[in-house]
């Protein structure tokens, strides 16, 4: 017996404002995977768990835009992966269809679980942002304490002839 997982292509947009040489907007990257489980891979690749990968690291923090599928194997999902890059760029990634490819499946932006899966991200980025905030207090030589990280405190040396 054989047990298929089912498995999804995904677009990412990141949230990091982009500019052009005029200074205008762009819109933030995109960025398209394949994965078993979308919410555990958005959180991968925004830090809040362990994987993801270098370009998605400097690209922080990402937002699930799209979801395709179901395809049965990885092989499938990611032929239908390649055919999405070939044939749209930036936002046609998320307006991608069954006559844009026979590899489109599914919902793309209308499927219920984006919002599902971005507020789950949202909640553990805003998590590790307050672990991260959290300081212990410390005592400086002034006798008063300050919270965050500990400062180089220089003591003055006194002055006078001998």
């Amino acid at each position: 017996m054989t047990i298929t997982t089912e498995w999804w292509v995904y677009v990412l947009q990141s949230q990091v404002p982009r500019f052009n040489k005029k200074h205008q907007p762009l819109p933030g990257f995109y960025y398209v995977g394949s994965t078993t489980d979308p919410m555990r891979r958005l959180q991968q690749h925004n830090g809040t768990r362990k994987g993801g990968g270098r370009y998605t690291a400097k690209h922080r923090d990402w937002r699930m835009m799209a979801i395709y599928g179901p395809y049965g194997g990885r092989s499938d999902a990611m032929k239908a992966e390649r055919a999405l890059k070939r044939g749209k760029r930036s936002t046609g990634r998320t307006r991608w269809t069954p006559k844009d490819s026979d590899w489109c499946r599914g919902l793309g932006v209308a499927d219920p679980r984006i919002p599902e899966v971005n507020r789950a991200c949202i909640s553990a980025l805003a998590a590790n942002l307050d672990r991260a905030n959290h300081r212990s207090p410390m005592m400086e030589p002034d006798g008063i304490v300050h919270h965050g990280t500990p400062k180089k405190v220089q003591i003055p040396h006194e002055k006078g002839g001998s």
